[in-house]
């Protein structure tokens, strides 16, 4: 049977309706990159988390809007952090749900970030303020070092070319996170935890498959292949 995967949405609020008429959207490469790995794509809609973590094989975490810096002890750092209380709340519950359960969880970009500050740890809120002689990682390319010995390293090799849509980043790994892939500048590019199924990387990989990844950049398939393995043995 194939694996069951939870995608979280965006929440698309608009401020001249009710807080309750709002929009649930998912990007299709992520429905795509996930159907041809062979799984069953389901997005997220419901607050019934243990209901869905019951019946579900996996959860992916997808890209969006900032994280509230409150949820690691800050306050906004500037304008350019845009956040989403509806989502923080929900997502941080959905995590909270899967983690007891042990459920496989594959974060990608915010995804990432998301699985950090829901295992404590912190994130630089905006690259280019607070880390100046970083490289340019919104709408770039740039190379990805991994660990060697680490799961993204037998997954993606040594050195890669991501693509890169992001300005906040992981800080300070939470509890059971290790580090296993930085941009040449030392910037986070993925982490793993030590013993259970949970994998977040900084790049977007559903944008990197033929025929959508741009020209010059790995091919990511291995991460979603690597996902539908895991969750199918849930």
């Amino acid at each position: 049977m194939k694996p069951l995967i939870l995608m979280t949405p965006s929440y698309d609020i608009n401020p001249a309706k009710p807080a309750h008429d709002f929009v649930y959207r998912v990007n299709a490469t992520y429905v795509r990159a996930l159907e041809a790995a062979g799984c069953v794509p389901v997005m997220c809609g419901t607050c019934d988390f243990s209901a869905l973590a019951d019946r579900c094989d996996g959860v992916l975490f997808t890209g969006g809007v900032d994280i509230d810096p409150k949820y690691f002890s800050e306050d906004v750092l500037n304008n350019t952090v845009c956040i989403c209380d509806l989502r923080d709340t929900l997502e941080l519950a959905l995590f909270d749900v899967c983690f007891q359960k042990k459920l496989p969880m594959l974060g990608i970009c915010r995804g990432i970030q998301l699985l950090n500050v829901a295992l404590g740890g912190s994130l630089w809120q905006d690259i280019p303020a607070q880390l100046p002689d970083a490289l340019p990682h919104s709408d770039a390319r740039h190379t990805v070092q991994t660990v060697p010995g680490s799961l993204v390293q037998r997954l993606c090799g040594d050195t890669f070319v991501s693509n890169s849509y992001h300005h906040q980043a992981v800080r300070e790994p939470g509890r059971g996170l290790k580090v296993t892939a930085r941009a040449s500048d030392g910037v986070i590019e993925a982490v793993e935890h030590d013993c259970l199924p949970i994998l977040g990387i900084q790049w977007h990989p559903e944008r990197m498959l033929s025929p959508y990844k741009p020209e010059g950049v790995a091919e990511m398939a291995v991460i979603f292949d690597y996902f539908a393995r895991i969750c199918g043995k849930s």
